[in-house]
This record gives structure tokens, C-alpha cells and sequence, in this order.
């Protein structure tokens, strides 16, 4: 007598079912990690986004003012050390006004509205975007944190190293810088008052005995005649000093006596 065959149940085997798992939870990781990695591509594009769109409107406001759009000072900015450059930072930090610029529509710096109000307590908010008032580097205080795998960055600017690229502003403290020269730093008179140093040399080092630099001198009155304490070159012209010194409240003079000045386009 032939024994029939007997039919066996087909299932799920453990080995099936552990491959089946693993295959899952690589998938949800996958899936998972796109998704942060989404995420945060999408935070990072609004920061970049937000401080392209302040650079503009500060630079648009400050060759049209000679200022940049900032009163209240900000000095809670340890946080940003490993952004920050020795260089070019090195001037005080301030918030940035949003009202004085139009068109800024931001997706981070909500704190503005609060610090408008509260001017004095401006260092206990974070949501914030600042400017150095002599780099005009712009940092987001707060930061914008990204986790990929088991690192953390936080990021405070569009970029992650130390700015170190020399500086060539138009203005410094509202007082305009002639063709050709560049501001070098400031010098301070028997007194203490502060006055600004342009030199031909860009990054020079402030020397005022060299006839390259030139000092700024304060002139608060109206003048009708050049001062005697001053020495126009061979191309300069003396209606045309008293008309940018009026202008321009002042103008910049080197340890000879001899002068620059701006000239005043008077169309």
C-alpha cells in the first residue's frame, strides 16, 4: 500500500520574517532621513533667503543715508564666536530696523517686534537679526539648528567661516570716503574724541604722521574762505573745497596740511 503524500502547510518563516523587518525599519530610516534632510535644506534656504534680502535693502539704505539702518545695540552675541572675524567684526553689534527698509517680508527675526517696545531689554531676545556696524556682516542670533546623524551645527549667517575679506565701505559714521581711499580705522585727540583715518594703502596700519593718511576734521560752522591752516594740491580748487566742506560738514587733512576732499556733483 502506497502512502499518500502529505500536503504541508506553507508559512511565514523566521528567516522571512526577520528579512521582511530589517527591509521595513532600513525603509523608515530612509524615509525618515530624507525627510529631516528635506527639512532642513528648507531651513537653511530661508535663512540664506532672509539674509540675502537684508544685505540688499542695508545696502541700498546706506549708500542712499550713509548709515546703516540700526540704533539699538545688541551685545549678546557670544554664541556666534566661531562666525565671527577678528578683523572685520570688531565694531558693535546692533539690531537690525526692519521699518526703516521697505519690502522686508523675513521668515525668521519675529523678535524685531518685541525689541521695538523694548528697546532696553533688547539682549534677553534671540529671534533676531543683527549687523556689525563695521563689517555690516548681518548674524541671526538665535541660529538655525541642523542634526545629520549624531552632528550638530547650528547655523547663524550663509556662511560658516570667518569672514576675513577686507573691507572697503563708502561711509563710516556717515562721513563719506573719497575716491580712492579707504578708511583704516579711527584716532582719538588729546581730548578723546574719535576721528576716522583714510588711507591710499587699503588695511594700512593708522600712522597719521604719514602724508598718505588723512585725519577727519569735524568743521561745524559754515566756511566762506579756505582756512589758512589748510594746503590745496595744484588740482585742487578752492570754490570747490568750501562747497564739500559745507556740504560734508568737514573734511580730511594729513600732518602736512594738505587735504582730500569730496567732490560735490552740484546737479
Amino acid at each position: 500500500m502506497m502512502k499518500g503524500k502529505i500536503k504541508q502547510e506553507k508559512g511565514i518563516t523566521m528567516t522571512a520574517l526577520v528579512i521582511t523587518v530589517i527591509t521595513l525599519l532600513i525603509l523608515t530610516n530612509v524615509m525618515i532621513y530624507n525627510t529631516q534632510s528635506s527639512l532642513n535644506i528648507n531651513k537653511l534656504t530661508n535663512l540664506y533667503n532672509d539674509i540675502e534680502l537684508l544685505r540688499d535693502k542695508i545696502s541700498t539704505y546706506y549708500n542712499e543715508y550713509g548709515k546703516i539702518p540700526a540704533e539699538t545695540k545688541y551685545t549678546n552675541t557670544n554664541g556666534l564666536s566661531s562666525v565671527l572675524s577678528t578683523q572685520n567684526d570688531t565694531g558693535n553689534f546692533y539690531v537690525i530696523d526692519l521699518e526703516a527698509m521697505q519690502g522686508i517680508i523675513l521668515n525668521y527675526g519675529k523678535d524685531y517686534e518685541k525689541v521695538k517696545n523694548d528697546k532696553t531689554n533688547a539682549n534677553n531676545y534671540t529671534d533676531l537679526y543683527i549687523i556689525n556696524e563695521d563689517s555690516h556682516n548681518i548674524f541671526y542670533v538665535k541660529g538655525i539648528e541642523i542634526k545629520e546623524k549624531d552632528e550638530r551645527k547650528i547655523y547663524y549667517t550663509d556662511y560658516t567661516q570667518p569672514d576675513e575679506t577686507i573691507i572697503d565701505l563708502r561711509y563710516i559714521d556717515g562721513i563719506l570716503i573719497p575716491n580712492g581711499y579707504y578708511y583704516i580705522g579711527k584716532t582719538k585727540d588729546k581730548s578723546g574724541n574719535e576721528s576716522i583715518v583714510i588711507s591710499n594703502v587699503q588695511g594700512e596700519t593708522i600712522d597719521t604722521s604719514k602724508t598718505n593718511q588723512y585725519v577727519w576734521t569735524k568743521q561745524i560752522a559754515e566756511i566762506e574762505n579756505k582756512p589758512s591752516s589748510v594746503t590745496l594740491e595744484s588740482n585742487q580748487n578752492e570754490n570747490e573745497f568750501v562747497i564739500s566742506v559745507n556740504t560734508n560738514k568737514g573734511y580730511f587733512k594729513n600732518s602736512e596740511g594738505k587735504v582730500q576732499y569730496i567732490v560735490v556733483d552740484e546737479e
